[in-house]
């Protein structure tokens, strides 16, 4: 039976071609993009972040610190009235260059569901803020989180640098992606960090918040762009600020200047008189709302690197060293000679890789890694085979490694994922 007979006839399958083919599992059982398939693959169980602004307070840096986790890791005992309660604390400390105490903060906290499944939900985040203001300098931060029921903890460790924004012309804080922010001149009063600098969200307002230190009070040019893999400009904007501002705070709206999925950079550069300041940060796109344009994705560098994944070496190496013209020729043929339906305008086969595509960005892209999903471990299992048909992980507590078991019933194959580090870096460590 040749390759379009069998597409035809038997769509839940593993097409497994030559090497100079392609490798595409077949599985339309089950749906995922349902709500069981995110809960299940869900947010990184524990992350945090720091940002650095001028204080307010002369001669001193203000340290920002995020520190955010999922239900799941923490252990819930059953209440009255179907309530679950889990209790955890919090402790940071600061320490010099010497090892000495510089400044610290210890909390606790009470966290209560009304139902089991959200006691090992790994979609429902709980976030925490800590603000200090220093000496500017070189610290280490010392973070340890312990679930006062069972009393396991998870601790790490992070240097940081406290710039001095007093001694520039003109100067920027960090870049913080933000989901919400509600700010105003004299302050932030409200913001939900985006500490994976992705946008996998359609709630989420996605964006990026800083702040431009003007003490000369120049007039300050802001300038600012976003880049694709290949360094090719999609968005540049300019915006000129009034020089009696010697505090500017800017939000730039990245969720309404992007729209299509992929990994791309931010140049954000303000410019006085006789001074200038720079700074730039990737950024991930996974969820794109109804305006999506396939189109625009299939014309993409991220698009045809996904193709890596179902095609052979000589196949690969041809698309990816073809000039952008010749390459779109090349991506066309194809998926020409793979419709598995010539007759009809749909190709199933490539709207299924699409599919599956759109769901790793969405799914399994590693910040820390600057690894979009369909590049991670569990992200090429999925494109090749699709959805599992079961997947089996464990609740975990803090201090633990999370792993996932894929279950391949059609085909009988199993695939073991372990994350180490706790952030959603999924390695497959074991395939039967």
């Amino acid at each position: 039976m040749n390759l379009k007979s069998l597409l035809r006839t038997v769509l839940i399958s593993v097409i497994i071609y030559s090497s100079n083919s392609c490798l595409l599992g077949q599985n339309y059982v089950l749906n995922s993009d349902s709500s069981s398939y995110v809960q299940t693959f869900g947010k990184p169980l524990f992350i945090f972040k720091t940002y650095t602004f001028a204080s307010n307070q002369l001669g001193k840096s203000r340290l920002e610190v995020f520190i955010s986790f999922v239900n799941d890791i923490i252990q819930f005992v059953k209440g009255q009235e179907d309530t679950y309660k889990a209790y955890y604390e919090i402790v940071l400390e600061i320490m010099d260059a010497d090892g000495n105490l510089q400044a610290g903060d210890i909390v606790k906290k009470e966290i209560v569901v009304h139902s089991y499944e959200e006691t090992n939900a790994r979609n429902i985040v709980n976030l925490n803020r800590f603000t200090f203001d220093l000496k500017p300098g070189n610290y280490e931060l010392v973070l340890e989180i312990t679930d006062l029921d069972t009393k396991r903890h998870l601790t790490r460790n992070r240097d940081v640098e406290l710039r001095n924004f007093e001694n520039a012309t003109v100067a920027m804080s960090d870049l913080m992606f933000v989901d919400s922010i509600k700010f105003d001149s004299s302050q932030v009063t409200k913001v939900i960090p985006n500490m994976r600098k992705t946008l996998d969200e359609p709630s989420s307002e996605f964006g990026v918040f800083f702040e431009l230190y003007n003490w000369n009070q120049d007039t300050i040019k802001l300038n600012y762009g976003v880049y694709d893999l290949e360094n090719s400009p999609l968005v540049s904007e300019s915006n000129i600020f009034d020089p009696r501002q010697k505090v500017i705070r800017k939000f730039i709206p990245l969720k309404n200047l992007v729209n299509i999925p992929g990994s791309f950079v931010l140049v954000v550069e303000a410019r006085a008189k006789y001074a200038k300041t720079m700074a730039r940060d990737k950024f991930f796109i996974q969820y794109t709302n109804e305006s999506f344009s396939l189109e625009s994705f299939r014309n993409s560098l991220a698009y045809m690197q996904c193709l890596k994944h179902i095609t052979s070496n000589s196949d690969f190496s041809k698309i990816e060293k073809a000039s952008a013209k010749e390459r779109l020729k090349l991506i066309k043929q194809f998926w020409k000679e793979r419709d598995p339906t010539p007759e009809t305008e749909e190709n199933e086969l490539k709207e299924e890789f699409l599919r599956r595509v759109q769901f790793t960005l969405r799914h399994f892209h590693i910040t820390t890694k600057d690894r979009p999903g369909w590049d991670t471990d569990r992200g090429k299992i999925y494109v090749i085979y699709g959805p599992p048909s079961e997947v089996q992980r464990e609740s975990v507590d803090l201090g633990s490694n999370p792993f996932e078991v894929w279950y391949y019933k059609k085909i009988d194959k199993r695939f073991i994922f372990l994350d180490k580090s706790g952030l959603g870096d999924y390695r497959l460590v074991h395939k039967d």
